[in-house]
């Protein structure tokens, strides 16, 4: 909304603000001039005191009446001078201001922003998620390089860089899908003035807005409510600093599934490693495909006790060689651990592992697979897997193993899918471990 400024005087002499009235200690019949206080009556009484023949001091009293007639008849002129605020001062003005709103008022920030979408070719381009345009017809207003437009999905950008004006006119209290697929975003330094704390979602929000790579606006967000953050930053493959994030309280997140899937360029989830993420229930592909981040260890001291999905959490981060941090994490609730590490090409110790209670674990299939390095499975020797229902794809193409000797004393039994659990295993010349499996249940052991 910019800053609040004031109409100017109304016709009993009291200050006005745009959107309701402004008290002010000017009273009824009374005017400023010369910096006092005076009364209608009491400058008649004066005006009489005067010496008639002083042509002089009488155009002087006329002139004040003239410029009190011209703020009354003409209050945007007033309005013109008390807006002048600089940028700096907007949030300030604006938190002032809109304190003295009459209650019936919705509007509690700034609805005013300004974003910079470039592209290489014109065309036609998102500058909304579907899901976001579509529930939010009544919310917002749109101005492309300086003309309004009527609120869509995609539109019509220059070459270039392309300003885009976003009007909030009230508060929006979900914003899944907002920027999904804007692939031109490249500035959003105005979401600042975003007042997100009511959001219970953003699902989503940056979904493959390949061109962010700063995301300092989002530094002093009030996502303190908010139980979803899946997907925020999905397909971010130019994002690597992700500073702004950490003094975000998560505290009631659920949900941080493929938060930052393929985020190629993340190299340090430092600024994560104060979150309170102990009511996560899900982190199916948080770190999916950060192929540049090769230290985990700002995550030790996450509390993931409450988590049951582990699924591709890890999954190609092919830089990923050390899993130390993991070694305290209490997965003892989670039910669904498949691919957790797939596709880990320099990964082959997996001693930080050894002491995890996967009692409640049904599905490990393709956890290891495609982990080219991985020589010794003495770790899992002593891992409780008689809940497992599936094995498949476990060690596929893990194409240095060769002793499965470690294997022999699981316990089987409940496994229902077998197959391509040592597919592509080239080093593999000794399978007799595996004599003392019980797996006298209707199991899957084919290759197709």
């Amino acid at each position: 909304m910019g800053c609040l400024g004031y109409k100017g005087l109304d016709e009993n002499g009291e200050k006005q603000a745009h959107t309701g009235s402004h008290n002010d200690s000017l009273k009824k019949d009374e005017f400023q001039i010369g910096g006092k206080k005076s009364s209608g009556n009491l400058i008649n009484e004066e005006l009489n005191l005067k010496d008639q023949n002083n042509i002089k001091e009488n155009d002087n009293v006329e002139n004040e009446d003239n410029k009190i007639n011209k703020i009354i008849a003409k209050p945007e002129k007033q309005n013109e001078k008390e807006e002048k605020y600089s940028e700096d001062d907007y949030e300030t003005k604006d938190k002032e201001l809109l304190n003295k709103e009459n209650k019936e008022s919705k509007v509690e920030y700034r609805n005013k922003i300004n974003l910079v979408y470039f592209t290489e070719s014109e065309g036609i381009y998102n500058i909304f998620g579907k899901e976001f345009g579509n529930n939010n017809y009544n919310n917002l207003e749109l101005i492309i390089n300086g003309h309004k437009e009527e609120l869509y999905i995609s539109y019509k950008l220059e070459k270039g860089n392309n300003n885009i004006t976003l009007l909030i006119k009230n508060k929006i209290t979900n914003f899944e899908d907002m920027f999904n697929g804007c692939r031109s975003l490249k500035d959003i330094t105005e979401l600042k003035y975003l007042d997100v704390s009511e959001s219970t979602s953003f699902d989503s929000m940056f979904c493959y807005c390949k061109l962010l790579s700063d995301i300092t606006a989002l530094s002093n967000w009030n996502v303190s409510k908010c139980e979803n953050f899946a997907s925020m930053f999905s397909g971010c493959s130019s994002l690597t600093n992700i500073d702004p994030l950490n003094n975000w309280n998560i505290s009631i997140c659920k949900y941080l599934t493929y938060m930052f899937f393929e985020c190629s360029s993340l190299i340090d989830i430092k600024p994560l490693e104060n979150w309170n993420v102990s009511y996560c229930e899900n982190f199916e592909r948080t770190f999916f495909g950060c192929s540049s981040l090769a230290d985990i260890s700002p995550l030790k001291k996450w509390n993931v006790s409450e988590c049951n999905n582990f699924v591709y959490m890890f999954g190609s981060c092919s830089s990923l060689s050390d899993i130390k941090a993991l070694e305290s994490w209490n997965v003892s609730k989670g039910i669904n651990f498949t691919a957790m590490f797939f596709g880990c090409k320099i990964l082959s110790n997996l001693k930080p592992l050894k002491n995890w209670n996967i009692t409640s674990g049904k599905y490990l299939g393709s956890m290891f697979q495609e982990c080219i390095s991985l020589t010794d499975l003495q770790p899992l020797q002593n891992w409780n897997v008689s809940n497992c229902v599936n094995f498949a794809n476990m060690f596929y193409g893990c194409s240095s193993l060769s002793d499965i000797k470690p294997l022999e004393n699981w316990n089987v039994f409940n496994g229902q899918a077998f197959e391509r659990m040592f597919y592509e295993c080239p080093s593999l010349t000794e399978i007799k471990p595996l004599e003392k499996w019980n797996v006298s249940t209707n199991i899957i052991f084919h290759n197709k």
